[in-house]
């Protein structure tokens, strides 16, 4: 079984949800419980956090590094331009590319961030693919055991009878 509390994360912009896991009254961890589970979604679900992470934040680093390169040269154009010593005229659309190209990288830098923490937050924090591999696992455990569970509800409760047949 699992238990989802939501925490407010100060990178994602909605409450993250933070999943408990329990193995009868036993609490495990995430390891544990994908070990235990070997649920193919949830397997496929991590790859696709591991790929993203990859991606976004190795992209990220090349328009950082970008971000720098163009804005020590941006900076030296302005600081020259800006004092009595101005840059022949002839280095002008250089200076002035570099300050283009400077805002640009920094653009993407934060478009990237933005999108890779979107899809993060959709990916990592969705309930779905967790409620799902604890329905399979207990679905295959009862057909497994032989268990055949009857419900009835009371108010804000649910009760859950297990009767196993032999």
């Amino acid at each position: 079984s699992y238990e989802v509390k939501e925490e407010f994360d100060q990178r994602y912009p909605l409450n993250i949800k933070k999943f408990k896991f329990f193995q009868g009254n036993k609490k495990i961890n995430y390891d544990e419980f994908l070990k235990l589970t070997s649920d193919e979604f949830l397997l496929k679900q991590n790859d696709k956090i591991r790929k993203i992470k990859i991606g976004g934040f190795t992209t990220a680093g090349v328009f950082g590094g970008l971000t720098v390169g163009f804005f020590i040269p941006s900076a030296i154009f302005i600081s020259k331009q800006t004092n009595y010593d101005p840059v022949d005229t002839s280095y002008t659309f250089s200076g002035v590319a570099m300050v283009i190209l400077t805002g640009v990288s920094l653009a993407g830098l934060i478009i990237d961030l933005f999108v890779t923490f979107v899809l993060l937050y959709k990916n990592k924090y969705s309930e779905y693919p967790v409620r799902k591999a604890v329905e399979n696992y207990n679905e295959n455990l009862r057909k497994k055991i032989g268990i055949v569970p009857e419900l009835s509800f009371e108010k804000d409760k649910i009760n859950l009878e297990l009767k196993a047949r032999f």
